[in-house]
């Protein structure tokens, strides 16, 4: 209630309604208050990603089932994978913070929320058939996140991105490149894991990552050097380039569906061009020019699937 307290304050309130537990209140009754308060959907404001698994940890922690904390968030549906999520991401988050000496601030991952999740429920599909691939997807995905790669963007990587779209685009780069090193093998995992696949040490590379840009405060400095911002760049392109091929498989295994939203804004157009017509900035000459080419192309595409349906 102290945001709360403030406001009144400068609104000039006499006072502030309180609640006041009896002397022999135990920790476990403020953390039961806590967790009806703060995730009840009411105009406060809302606890951080962080904050909120964390407080789950807790109350877990005081001995309180699943059941009683699928209760407190108001999970009716799903309740249980919602919760093993949410003590992985914990888990997770704390295996990247447990990376660097020092402080390294919850904060940074509140912003995360939706990247982690992905990240987690890929890593979930794959650890079933193979962990290694599982690991280097994990850490590839960590080390897109610090170098400030956009969450569409991180969702296109996998296991074998940083060999396969960012080593190959360093080749003429050595002062990028150097920050690779190669996976060793290790042989007496072999039998437990398979054979080890060569390719880049990402996880020493997130690792080192960590090390070089989160500051002693426990912040993370997202002005990159120019080999380190060489290497994100390198990354948002062969992520791009994945996102678009998959764009160009979706068009071409589904043409109708293409078709058909196209002619539903055409229909649109068709529907509002009286009062389009007539407003400020449009221009027509750019319409003709624009409408020719929509005819054209529609008569090449009548003739290529004519070509080929009428086989």
């Amino acid at each position: 209630g102290n945001t709360r307290l403030v406001a009144l304050r400068e609104i000039g309130a006499a006072g502030i309604d309180v609640a006041v537990l009896p002397e022999d209140a135990l920790p476990a009754d403020f953390l039961d208050i806590e967790m009806s308060l703060q995730m009840m959907q009411l105009t406060h404001q809302d606890y951080t990603f962080t904050n909120q698994l964390l407080l789950m940890r807790r109350y877990l922690e005081r001995n309180h089932t699943h059941k009683e904390l699928a209760i407190k968030m108001g999970w009716m549906r799903n309740a249980q994978k919602k919760i093993d999520q949410s003590s992985r991401l914990l888990d997770l988050i704390n295996e990247i913070r447990s990376l660097k000496e020092g402080e390294f601030r919850y904060h940074y991952f509140d912003s995360k929320q939706q990247v982690l999740k992905d990240l987690d429920e890929e890593y979930q599909r794959l650890v079933q058939s193979n962990y290694q691939a599982a690991e280097k997807m994990k850490w590839s995905r960590i080390s897109a996140i610090l170098l400030g790669v956009s969450k569409d963007q991180v969702r296109a990587i996998d296991e074998g991105f940083f060999e396969d779209e960012v080593a190959t685009r360093l080749d003429n780069r050595p002062d990028s490149a150097k920050y690779f090193t190669p996976s060793t093998k290790a042989d007496d995992l072999d039998d437990l894991l398979g054979e080890q696949e060569p390719g880049i040490d990402i996880k020493k590379f997130a690792v080192d990552l960590i090390h070089d840009v989160v500051n002693p405060d426990g912040t993370v400095n997202t002005d990159l050097d120019d080999s380190l911002q060489d290497i994100a760049t390198q990354v948002r392109l062969g992520a791009d380039e994945i996102i678009t091929q998959a764009k160009l498989q979706s068009y071409l295994a589904e043409p109708s569906d293409i078709l058909r939203e196209t002619r539903l804004n055409i229909d649109k157009i068709v529907a509002n061009f009286g009062e389009i017509s007539t407003q400020k900035g449009f221009k027509p000459g750019d319409f003709e020019y624009e409408l020719k080419k929509v005819q054209k192309s529609i008569s090449d595409l009548l003739a290529t699937s004519s070509k080929y349906l009428n086989k």
